[in-house]
């Protein structure tokens, strides 16, 4: 390489820099290096220091050559086990050990150039307060539940440790985790005293004891035009509790979807009037205790108006609401509608389809929405039980239920049984409440319903409107007007003593009974979710 005079410049000024970079490191260097020596520790875990516990301390010294470290009554810990060593020459412990609770110090002594500094912190490892847990997510009456405590047992007094519980309700023991049982739902405070043999320690917990989850029934009573409740129990008792919803005219028909109640009022014509008759029925809906009240659809005006109004209903798990009227069809709306239009027919029976010369006039009985389908029954001068898929196309019709006047029906689907009131001899059939098998056969009475109230008359008898299944406890509810309550014209004439809600073991294992009475009841439903 032949060098120039600016190479040898460039040269000689790298060399420069290179010598001032040098320089300035070495200077910093320096500075980090050298200075006053410190001795300086600290706890690095003093926030959780309870017996027994490990406490953990930082250095922070400077500039010194050797580090002492005392602790009395403590235990080195090195690699991960526990000595008898109380001193340590390092920088720091990898941690040290104190079993029991009670006050303690650490020094830390260091060395430079001969001169010993030293530093000792007071600290204190607190003993753990008892605790009360239990083995259940949630405390329910009449269910067995395990309670216990986290104590600190001093070395060699584990067997000398006594507890006294009082769970607040009148129990009390002195086992370490006791098994009681809650006779009353309710809020109680548990208390704990443990003696650990140096002194008393007392822990309180407020606990709720849940009472019975269960489904609800809901009920329309036309005594009081209400909607009321009750608590489906097995093992507390329940009482009706009336909701804040008022009904009008016969409300026929309820139906629940997740928060919703909806109920159908038919108005006051229930039996075939003079062509014009005015309507008068709506459908509204509200929240489970009958607040919020939202009208969702009014019966339209115009020509026969009043065979519009709504008669019985039901809801699928999607929201849509499915309701009949006197002999038209099925509509349906989506219960979040409020004050929409009333909407035409959407389902009707076909004569083509059921093999039938005509089905005109034949009266609507009841829908339900069963494992997906709809299911459509006819009654009064109608008959039969049919099928439907949701997009209204036909299905199928139940053979052996083709000539029986159903006026209202449920399906059991886990015993595989139909339920149906038949309100019109029939088939061969007196009126009464029946069990089929599946395709209609094997038709058994259950219930004579004896002076069921004859309201609507011979041809057009209101009868059973509703009825509906509690497949968690077993039973089908259904709704019982005495003739001494309700007459011929639908007139409320009595206290409803004679009246009220029967139901039936779907097992059949019971007769069936009233389960409430003191209601004059149309419309029942279940609100299955357990609460």
């Amino acid at each position: 390489m032949k060098y120039t005079k600016n190479n040898i410049f460039n040269l000689f000024a790298l060399v420069i820099l290179m010598t001032v970079v040098i320089i300035s490191c070495s200077k910093e260097e320096n500075d980090l290096t050298f200075g006053s020596p410190t001795t300086f520790f600290k706890i690095g875990n003093e926030d959780t220091l309870t017996a027994p516990s490990v406490v953990y301390f930082n250095n922070a010294s400077k500039n010194v050559d050797s580090y002492q470290w005392s602790f009395p009554n403590g235990k080195l810990i090195e690699n991960n086990q526990v000595t008898d060593q109380e001193e340590f020459i390092g920088i720091e412990p990898d941690g040290v050990y104190y079993g029991e609770p009670g006050s303690y110090s650490a020094t830390l002594t260091t060395s430079a150039d001969g001169t010993e500094n030293s530093q000792t912190i007071n600290f204190t490892v607190l003993k753990p307060q008892p605790n009360i847990t239990f083995n259940v997510p949630a405390i329910k009456f009449q269910e067995p539940v395990t309670f216990s405590t986290t104590v600190y047992a001093y070395p060699g007094k584990e067997n000398d440790i006594t507890y006294n519980w009082d769970f607040g309700d009148g129990q009390t023991s002195t086992q370490k985790e006791p098994t009681v049982t809650f006779e009353k739902p309710g809020v109680f405070t548990v208390t704990l005293v443990v003696n650990d043999t140096q002194e008393e320690l007392t822990v309180t917990r407020e606990i709720e004891v849940k009472g019975e989850l269960a489904p609800t029934l809901y009920f329309t009573d036309a005594a009081t035009d209400k909607l009321w409740t009750k608590k489906l129990f097995v093992v507390a008792n329940s009482e009706p509790e009336v909701t804040d919803l008022s009904l009008g005219f016969h409300p026929l028909g309820v139906a629940i979807h997740e928060n919703t109640v909806v109920v159908t009022e038919a108005g006051a014509n229930l039996q075939y009037a003079a062509w014009g008759t005015p309507s008068d029925g709506r459908i509204i809906k509200s929240n489970l205790q009958g607040q919020n009240m939202k009208v969702i659809t009014t019966t339209d005006e115009g020509g026969n108006a009043y065979v519009r109004d709504p008669f019985s209903c039901d809801v699928d798990e999607e929201g849509n609401l499915y309701w009949l009227n006197r002999f038209e069809g099925i509509r349906t709306l989506p219960i979040v509608s409020e004050n929409a239009e009333y909407p035409a027919v959407s389902i009707a029976l076909l004569a083509a389809d059921i093999g039938e010369s005509s089905t005109y006039g034949w009266t609507d009985g009841d829908v339900k929405i069963i494992d997906g389908d709809i299911w459509y029954s006819k009654h009064g001068s109608g008959k039969g039980l049919y099928v439907y898929n949701k997009d209204g196309s036909y299905k199928t019709k139940i053979d052996g239920l083709a000539s029986i006047k159903i006026r209202s029906f449920d399906v059991d689907l886990e015993n595989l049984k139909i339920y149906f009131a038949l309100n019109i001899e029939s088939g061969g059939f007196t009126p009464g409440l029946y069990v089929s098998d599946m395709n209609g056969e094997n038709i058994t009475l259950i219930d004579e319903l004896s002076n069921f109230s004859t309201e609507g008359g011979a041809a057009e008898r209101t009868y059973i409107t509703d009825m509906v299944m509690d497949t968690q406890n077993g039973y089908i509810y259904y709704p019982f007007r005495d003739a001494s309550d309700i007459d011929d014209s639908g007139s409320v004439i009595g206290d409803g003593s004679s009246s009220g809600i029967k139901r039936y073991k779907l097992d059949q294992s019971e007769a069936p009974e009233f389960y409430i009475q003191g209601f004059i009841p149309y419309g029942v439903a279940i609100d299955k979710e357990n609460r």
